[in-house]
């Protein structure tokens, strides 16, 4: 019974939160980005300038239909960020606003911008901040190629605990 009244009361908070935008996911809503009236191509210029300013060479941006994709080289690595340009709407079919791609843009402004600060604030190393980005011989990240036995390491229950178990247990 308990149990039943949580249940309704978590659905009832989900309705009227004060935060209502959390669960909105009509074409108003930008999957929680705030709207942005800076248009994509000046947000692009901005991510050159920021990576050039951090001695960032050899740049590539690609726009395709579902995705963009940013290159650059950067500390003698080959660095690659994928940004995903289409969202599912109510309907479940693809949409591409033009608010949702300036909100994209500029979220992808803030990342890199948040790792090169993290590097310059010594919190972490180039390699540990970007190392999920950088182009192995092949084309493809770090990320892509330890994904899937990340995931298959967890789903398994391979990890060790968090903390040790108590000594003579």
């Amino acid at each position: 019974m308990v149990l039943l009244f949580v249940a309704v009361g978590a659905l009832v908070f989900a309705h009227v939160a004060p935060f209502p935008f959390l669960f909105d996911t009509t074409d108003d809503t930008v999957w929680r980005m705030p709207r942005t009236e800076v248009p994509t191509a000046k947000t692009r210029m901005e991510i050159e300038q920021l990576l050039v300013k951090h001695g960032a060479k050899n740049f590539a941006f690609m726009h395709g239909d579902e995705r963009a994709l940013v290159i650059f080289e950067l500390h003698d690595r080959r660095i690659k960020f994928a940004l995903p340009l289409l969202r599912l709407d109510t309907r479940l079919k693809p949409t591409r606003s033009e608010q949702f791609l300036r909100s994209r843009w500029r979220a992808l402004l803030l990342c890199i911008k948040a790792k090169l600060e993290a590097v310059e604030s010594r919190i972490e190393t180039f390699e540990e901040a970007f190392l999920a980005h950088v182009v192995m011989p092949d084309g493809h990240t770090v990320y892509e190629h330890t994904q899937p036995t990340i995931s298959q390491v967890y789903a398994n229950g391979e990890m060790q605990p968090l903390l040790p178990p108590p000594r003579g247990a």
